[in-house]
């Protein structure tokens, strides 16, 4: 009888085993993949039109995407934005609606702000970058996209001048510090690829 118990078990092992075996294994969908932002901006504001270009690298989560961005301002006073992005898509199928919010940190270009003769840029400060808004995703391929977005853009910076005032002779004449703050607020409309 203990034989015939372990014959059985030994041949219900066996049928199981073959079974899980000529079912085939259904592919794992990949829900995380490497995705790239590449834009090229239109900057509207109180202080004209300009363009920015930026690229966002990061990681791709079901609808979600985190990833950082490194780009190149030209309005107003010409800066270099570092900064966080974070992403969510909604819909299905090829073409999609996605929101996005941006914050980091401006970096100031040396020499980008304009100095009178008669005084001399001290120190240059960068500040915060702030970028908030929505965009359309037009599917092509596999992962690729275009990219069409509209928001509002902040940034922020600050320097330090020194004034040479003109000195009648005789007089004591000390140099002037100015510190300036600037604040830009700005109309993004973008345009670019997604990889």
């Amino acid at each position: 009888m203990k034989k015939n118990l372990i014959l059985l078990m030994i041949c219900l092992c066996n049928v199981a085993f073959l079974f899980s075996q000529s079912q085939p294994l259904q592919p794992k969908q990949k829900n995380t993949r490497f995705q790239s932002y590449n834009t090229v901006s239109l900057l509207t504001g109180e202080s004209g039109v300009s363009v920015g270009i930026q690229t966002v690298n990061g990681v791709q989560w079901k609808s979600f995407f985190i990833g950082g961005g490194l780009g190149f301002d030209f309005y107003g006073i010409g800066t270099t934005p570092v900064f966080l992005d974070l992403r969510k898509t909604f819909g299905q199928g090829r073409n999609k609606i996605f929101a996005y919010g941006d914050a980091g940190y401006n970096i100031a270009w040396p020499g980008s702000n304009s100095v009178s003769f008669n005084s001399s840029l001290q120190e240059q400060k960068g500040g915060f970058y702030g970028d908030i808004g929505m965009g359309y995703l037009v599917g092509f391929g596999k992962n690729d996209a275009l990219i069409l977005s509209a928001g509002y853009t902040f940034k922020s910076l600050s320097d330090n001048l020194i004034a040479y005032p003109l000195c009648v002779p005789g007089v004591v004449c000390e140099p002037i510090t100015d510190r300036n703050e600037y604040h830009f607020n700005r109309i993004s409309i973008k345009a670019g690829w997604r990889f």
